[in-house]
This record gives structure tokens, sequence and C-alpha cells, in this order.
């Protein structure tokens, strides 16, 4: 549901890196993160995670989420 939006904002910011996880394929990184609902975003910083959105979001929300 998010990738059109999630591939459209890496083309846009190259210096952000963005990556889609399939919690099926990787249930111990989505046990890690404690993914509870999907869609969910998380913006990671130096290793942490510094902001998180869970739901379906607009690109103007995931954008602002990066700041």
């Amino acid at each position: 549901m998010l990738e059109p939006s999630i591939k459209e904002l890496a083309k846009e910011h190259e210096d952000i890196k963005f990556a889609l996880v399939d919690v099926d394929d990787n249930m111990d990184l989505a046990m890690e993160y404690k993914v509870s609902s999907i869609p969910a975003l998380f913006a990671i910083k130096g290793g942490k995670v510094v902001n998180k959105l869970v739901g379906a979001e607009s690109k103007e929300r995931i954008l602002s989420m990066l700041d």
C-alpha cells in the first residue's frame, strides 16, 4: 500500500535510505522493533528509532516524520 510513496520519496531524497521489509519474511526484525500493526514506518538515526508512524500515511506525512 505504501510502496509507491516510499519509492517516490527514495528517488526524491537520495540522501535518505529507505527500506521495505516484509514482516512475514523477517519476523525477528518485526519482533525487535515491536511491530504490532502494519504498515509501520520507522525513522532510524544512529541506530535508534527517532520517530514511528503506524497505518497508511500520505507521502507528505511520511516526509514530515523525517524532519
